[in-house]
């Protein structure tokens, strides 16, 4: 009995088909497949509008991912770039700052060592720096340091095979001996102010010396020649009560920011 049924349904589906296909090529219901077509047409402008946003917003989508892998792309590459440019930038100052003593030492035919400023001192003590030379470059202890301009900035402490450490003039606990350029019996001791800069102390009261003077070594300390320049002297500082007067030295120096220096090899 069911396949009998269902026999029948294809027999009249069939029946069904073949009537709508002649009807339609005679032209019989076109009246009829019109009012559908209106009937439907808002549902398809619908669809079809629902399904080009879909398509639109999956295409944006993969373009603004596509965009933020692109511009990480290019943000690192700038990056890069700048980095290379900072690193060429120091390395042509620090050229620059190697010919410039080179020529003020050959000048002046002082033998020195150029080395290369590396790192600070133990327990992140500023006053000391580390430098890229050692006893194999004839590093020394006691021996003088310059940096640019030809200006004296410290003093070897400590020597290990490769590399070096330098007092600073600044520090409190270094000391100098100095005079004034072209007066020599014109003398003091050159310390650190504060940690931050430098002062001449030990000064006879009937010494005359006046803001600008130059200051440099005296030649009395070992391994130090004579006539290296310190600074100039700035506010000079003359109480009474005090034995002797003191003066404020200005040295040429950026003691905070000293990349290549100079060590004079006797």
């Amino acid at each position: 009995m069911p396949k009998k049924i269902l026999s029948n349904d294809f027999f009249i589906s069939g029946i069904i088909i073949l009537a709508l296909i002649f009807f339609h090529h005679t032209a019989l219901i076109y009246p009829f497949e019109r009012l559908i077509t209106w009937v439907l047409s808002p549902f398809q402008v619908i669809a079809y509008s629902f399904g080009d946003n879909l398509a639109g917003k999956i295409t944006v989508t993969a373009q603004k991912k596509d965009f933020q892998i692109e511009n990480e792309i290019l943000r690192k590459k700038i990056e890069n770039l700048e980095d290379q440019i900072v690193t060429l930038k120091n390395f042509i100052e620090e050229n620059k700052l190697i010919e410039e003593e080179s020529d003020y030492l050959k000048a002046k035919k002082i033998n020195f060592q150029t080395a290369r400023v590396i790192g600070r001192g133990p327990d992140a003590n500023a006053n000391i720096l580390i430098i890229n030379k050692g006893s194999e470059g004839r590093i020394q202890n006691g021996l003088a340091v310059m940096a640019e301009k030809g200006a004296l900035i410290g003093k070897i402490i400590q020597v290990e095979k490769n590399q070096s450490f330098v007092l600073l003039l600044i520090d409190n606990q270094c000391r100098l001996s100095a005079s004034l350029a072209g007066q020599s019996e014109i003398t003091g001791i050159v310390t650190g102010s504060h940690n931050n800069g430098l002062v001449l102390e030990y000064i006879l009261k009937n010494n005359s010396l006046k803001s600008g003077d130059l200051i440099v070594t005296s030649g009395t300390d070992k391994a130090i020649p004579a006539g290296l320049l310190i600074g100039e002297i700035g506010e000079i500082t003359d109480n009474k009560e005090d034995l002797f007067k003191r003066a404020e030295i200005i040295s040429p120096a950026n003691f905070r920011n000293l990349k290549i220096v100079s060590v004079i090899i006797n």
